[in-house]
């Protein structure tokens, strides 16, 4: 309540309501659990931006209940927060478009891990196309359905690995191209965040497997093509050449059996 008599002296100018918060903290600096910088910068912020140019005859400062902090413009009844931003009272900063009391439409939150998301919102939560940057260097940007990834997505890990693919509830399915800072790569199907079905890896050595995944594992029927242009069409068990196989060598040569034999003639070779 106590805003009503900020609003009163500062008017409605821009110019007197910057004038005032350079000279002083004001009694923002009263308000519980709130940061007057804070305070300020968000006040600096929503009146610098050109897109509030329009809206600063209509500009509102309101103190919650709650204790949550909002400047921007209200509806009509003077409930609910249309455009602006708002400080609440756990740290979380957001900023941009509202309906009904809630997040909807164009914003940026910024909560108090130092997390960011911007993009779009419905009903509070990230829905549509955002991007989230994390504290730790992590960095998302993609789809959204009802606060959790879902679509098609980039995300930098922050140990440098890459995925670039479909993500199901924040976890990757479909499909995807996940890069590993090492050189290594896997582009196929996922399911439940883990390489299952059919998928491509390369190995940094520049070896290439093409075939069938099993949780992250090779397994299945494969084709090894290797950096010396030999090659391995058969059976996979646990990462490992295993069963019924044809091993072509780079001059044309074969030989086909189970691999336990070709392996001991590949050593009568060499």
């Amino acid at each position: 309540a106590y805003y009503v008599s900020i609003l009163k002296e500062i008017g409605k100018n821009r110019g007197e309501i910057i004038k005032i918060l350079k000279t002083t903290d004001y009694q923002v600096k009263k308000a519980e659990n709130l940061s007057s910088k804070l305070n300020k910068e968000m006040l600096e912020e929503i009146l610098n931006d050109q897109n509030y140019e329009n809206i600063l005859d209509k500009i509102t400062i309101k103190y919650f209940d709650n204790k949550d902090f909002f400047i921007g413009m209200m509806d009509n009844n003077n409930k609910y927060p249309l455009k602006g931003a708002l400080l609440y009272h756990n740290g979380d900063y957001y900023k941009g478009e509202f309906s009904e009391g809630r997040k909807n439409g164009n914003g940026v939150i910024k909560y108090k891990n130092q997390t960011r998301y911007e993009g779009t919102f419905k009903n509070d939560r990230h829905d549509g196309y955002g991007k989230l940057i994390q504290l730790d260097g992590e960095i998302f940007e993609g789809e959204w359905k009802n606060g959790k990834i879902n679509g098609n997505g980039v995300r930098l890990h922050s140990n440098g690995d890459k995925y670039i693919g479909s993500y199901v509830n924040n976890i990757r399915n479909g499909q995807g191209h996940y890069i590993f800072i090492n050189g290594d790569s896997y582009n196929g199907n996922w399911v439940n965040g883990k390489a299952n079905g059919l998928g491509t890896f390369k190995f940094k050595n520049g070896n290439i497997y093409e075939g069938e995944f099993k949780d992250n594992i090779i397994l299945g029927k494969g084709i090894l093509t290797m950096q010396n242009g030999d090659i391995f069409e058969g059976q996979w068990l646990n990462d490992k050449k295993n069963g019924q196989g044809i091993y072509t060598y780079i001059n044309g040569d074969k030989i086909i059996g189970n691999y336990y034999i070709l392996l001991q003639l590949d050593h009568m070779y060499s």
